[in-house]
């Protein structure tokens, strides 16, 4: 909670010196994966990514050419496929709230913008589908539990923003934290990695100062 609220004040004191406005709206597929690393043996344990969806709310300030500030609330599902006897299968379900600064240049009859920065994420639930039979995770301090509900990453982006307002955005997410629960986080680190390409649409609220 502290990260974002890190996040939240920092938005907001930007926002004071920006002096244009754009709230937008994101959606498009999500390829994700967990990584698991097996801390006794360092080995890497055989996955495949996930193929989901993700949609997000997004506010832009920018008060000069050179420097953008976006701050979003984002839905993204999640997970991974561990080729293991059972197969098992994660699925979760994370809000996520990223901020970037990225740099914006014309290019044509739009928007180049090549930005990083990072997210917090909190999970709000999930489910594991091991020898065909799914069972809802529960996160953090029960003993049955597998992953934190909490994450941590940054973010590499990269959009063009077209005249009319419409948009084609890409970005990695990649995750810092383990997220493995106490009990796990003694044997494995997981963490997340998730790609997304979205098409979006931004709306000025107000003009650029002269």
């Amino acid at each position: 909670m502290r990260h974002l609220t890190f996040f939240s004040v920092l938005f907001f004191l930007a926002s004071n010196a920006y002096s244009q406005l754009k709230i937008g709206v994101q959606a498009g597929p999500n390829f994700s994966s967990i990584s698991a690393v097996e801390k006794v043996s360092d080995l890497k344990t055989d996955k495949s990514s996930q193929t989901s969806y993700q949609t997000t709310l997004l506010a832009e300030y920018k008060a000069m050419p050179e420097l953008a500030i976006e701050l979003g609330v984002q839905y993204s599902r999640q997970g991974t496929k561990w080729h293991d006897a059972e197969q098992n299968t994660i699925k979760l379900n994370y809000l996520k709230f990223p901020l970037t600064l990225s740099y914006p240049f014309t290019l044509g009859n739009g928007q180049m913008k090549f930005g990083t920065g990072g997210y917090y994420a909190t999970a709000l639930s999930g489910f594991r589908i091991n020898a065909g039979q799914k069972v809802e995770l529960v996160f953090d301090s029960s003993q049955y539990s597998m992953f934190k509900r909490a994450d941590l990453g940054i973010i590499f982006k990269t959009a063009y923003e077209f005249s009319n307002g419409l948009s084609l955005a890409m970005d990695y997410q990649m995750g810092l934290k383990n997220i493995a629960s106490e009990q796990m986080s003694d044997f494995f680190n997981f963490k997340n990695r998730a790609f997304s390409i979205s098409l979006g649409y931004y709306l000025k609220l107000n003009k650029t100062r002269q």
